[in-house]
């Protein structure tokens, strides 16, 4: 990478994630735990590893929450990168998740919509202390970067400053209308059976 794009260090997250992905039984708790009490200082991508783990560890409901806590805080992050390429990385991840999580969500809709709404408000409350240009290195700006394109070098990596608390408060209420969207279309799906 050159420009900015080789100042962006992902290796933390990678190193997090790796560690998860690994974990056969309970041996990574304290991980965990850490994770949950400091979780702004994590990036996206790890909730979802977070997310995989729990739930193979047989925990629904956290699995739950940070499943949409990662979605929630990357669709965030894909909205703030100045390289709209880069945004697919956030259903790129959603879909890496196990099918059986994705569908135990909508087995209780009064449970999902309460851990969306706990979601949007650690969303509020809790620090955004991570590298949020993780996702800018899934766009062709970054690969044409590491090309040697110059231009490339040259574009920004995000959106103004001054614009993220209105894109932040913009997503948590998109997500929300999402939500309200999914369970409608489930609820309407159960109805005709």
């Amino acid at each position: 990478m050159h420009g900015e794009y080789a100042s962006i260090d992902t290796k933390p997250i990678a190193a997090v994630m790796i560690r998860l992905q690994k974990t056969v039984g309970h041996e990574n708790d304290a991980l965990i735990v850490e994770i949950e009490d400091a979780p702004g200082n994590y990036a996206p991508p790890v909730f979802f590893a977070l997310s995989r783990t729990l739930f193979k560890q047989g925990d629904l409901d956290n699995a739950m929450f940070w499943f949409n806590a990662g979605r929630l805080r990357g669709e965030f992050d894909a909205a703030r990168c100045a390289d709209p390429t880069a945004r697919s990385a956030v259903s790129a991840m959603v879909s890496t998740m196990p099918v059986e999580l994705r569908r135990a969500q909508f087995n209780d809709l009064t449970k999902l919509e309460d851990t969306i709404h706990k979601v949007v408000e650690w969303d509020r409350s809790t620090p955004y202390n991570y590298e949020y240009r993780w996702i800018n290195l899934s766009g062709l700006n970054a690969i044409s970067s590491g090309m040697g394109d110059a231009a490339a070098d040259d574009k920004p990596l995000s959106l103004p400053k001054e614009q993220w608390p209105a894109l932040a408060e913009k997503n948590r209420q998109d997500y929300l209308a999402s939500l309200d969207a999914a369970i409608d279309q489930v609820t309407k799906a159960r109805a005709k059976k």
